[in-house]
C-alpha cells in the first residue's frame, strides 16, 4: 500500500497494471484465481478509492475464458485483458478466417460486464505483432482496424504503431521505441539504450511514417480519432452481422444517436458481392446511405426492414483486401 500510496500521490501516476493478478495468492494446490486472491483485490480496490479517486486499474489474466473474467467483476480491479480476442484478431489478420474473431468478441460482450475489459493484439511477454504477422504490412493494418473499432478499452504496445519487430527473448520485444533512423539510439535518448535498437531502425521509426498519409502510424492515428471523437465506435454497443463471405467481418457499433457500420476483410484477396444480414434491431426502416468515415469504398444505400432486419443486403460489389470500412448510417 505504501508503494501505491507514492506513485499515486507523489509521482502522479494515475493508476497501475498488475501482472499476473490470478497467482497473486495460493492456497495450497490452487494456485490460481483463488478466494484469497478475489478477497484481496476487493480491498486493494478499496484502499486506491480511498487514497485516489477515480484511480484506473487494469489485469492481466492470462489464458482464461470470459467466464473466468467474468468473477473478477464487478468489485475488484476496472479493466482486465481479454487474451482471447487478441488470438483471434492475430489468427484472423493472418489466416483471413473471420468467424472466430466474431465468435470471441460477441462472447465477451455476452459474458463481461459492458466496456470493461480490454482488447489488444500482443503485449511485453509476446513476440511482437509485426513479427507474428511476418512482417506483413496488410495484416498489421487490418489487425489495427479490428482492434480499434471493438468495444472495450483498446491498449497498443509501444511501437505497434509503426510496425516494431521482435521477438523473445524479453529483451528483444522491449527494445528502444524507434523515433528516429538513428540505428544506434533510434533517437530515444542521447545516452545507450538498455538494449541496442532492432536492425530495421533506419526503415521503420516515426520520423520516416510522419508525414506519409498512408503509413501505418497515421492508420492509427486515424483510428485513434475515430475512437475517441465518435461515441458510437467509442462506447456504441456491438451488434453483429452474418457475412456472406468467411473472410469478411461485419458489426454496427450502436448509441441512441449514432449507428457505425464496420466491415474489415481479413483476405489478401478483393471480397466480391458481399452481402450483409442482421435479423433484427433498433433501426428503423428505410434506406440508409453510408458516409464514410474511414476508407473511400463506394457503396449503395443500406435498406432496413420494418423490425430493424438486413437481408442480404449489398453495399458493395468488390471489397478491397485486408481493408477495413468504417461509415456512419444516415437516412
Amino acid at each position: 500500500r505504501k508503494i501505491s500510496a507514492f506513485w499515486l500521490n507523489d509521482m502522479g501516476a494515475d493508476g497501475f497494471r498488475l501482472d499476473a493478478i490470478k497467482h497473486l495468492i495460493e492456497n495450497g494446490q490452487n494456485q490460481q484465481n483463488t478466494v484469497e486472491t478475489h478477497a484481496w483485490l476487493r480491498d486493494y480496490r478499496t484502499f486506491l478509492q480511498q487514497t485516489k479517486p477515480g484511480a484506473f486499474t487494469v489485469g492481466e489474466i492470462f489464458g482464461d475464458p470470459p467466464a473466468t473474467l467474468r468473477t473478477y467483476y464487478p468489485d475488484q480491479l476496472d479493466d482486465y485483458f481479454e487474451f482471447n480476442i487478441a488470438q483471434n484478431i492475430v489468427a484472423a489478420a493472418s489466416g483471413g478466417i473471420a468467424p472466430p474473431f466474431m465468435s470471441a468478441v460477441t462472447t465477451a460482450e455476452a459474458v463481461l460486464p459492458y466496456d470493461r475489459w480490454a482488447p489488444f493484439l500482443t503485449n511485453h511477454d509476446q513476440n511482437r505483432v509485426m513479427t507474428t504477422l511476418g512482417n506483413d504490412m496488410g495484416k498489421a493494418r487490418i489487425a489495427a482496424t479490428a482492434l480499434l473499432t471493438l468495444p472495450g478499452l483498446p491498449f497498443v504496445y509501444y511501437g505497434e504503431e509503426i510496425g516494431m519487430t521482435g521477438q523473445k527473448p524479453d529483451e528483444q520485444i522491449r527494445t528502444p521505441m524507434q523515433w528516429a533512423a538513428d540505428s544506434a539510439t533510434a533517437g530515444f535518448s542521447t545516452g545507450k539504450p538498455w538494449e541496442t535498437p532492432q536492425k530495421d531502425t533506419p526503415a521503420v521509426n516515426v520520423a520516416a511514417q510522419d508525414g506519409d498519409a498512408g503509413s501505418l502510424l497515421n492508420l492509427y492515428r486515424a483510428l485513434i480519432q475515430l475512437h475517441t471523437s465518435n461515441n458510437a465506435l467509442g462506447s456504441g454497443a456491438f451488434v453483429p452481422l452474418r457475412t456472406s463471405n468467411g473472410a469478411v467481418a461485419a458489426f454496427l457499433r450502436q448509441t441512441a444517436g449514432e449507428t457505425v457500420l464496420v466491415v474489415l476483410n481479413f483476405s489478401k484477396v478483393a471480397a466480391k458481392d458481399v452481402t450483409l444480414d442482421l435479423a433484427k434491431s433498433t433501426l428503423g426502416a428505410g434506406a440508409y446511405q453510408l458516409v464514410p468515415l474511414l476508407g473511400e469504398q463506394a457503396s449503395a444505400p443500406l435498406t432496413v426492414g420494418g423490425d430493424g432486419s438486413i437481408a442480404s443486403s449489398m453495399p458493395w460489389p468488390s471489397f478491397a483486401p485486408q481493408t477495413g470500412y468504417i461509415a456512419t448510417l444516415q437516412r
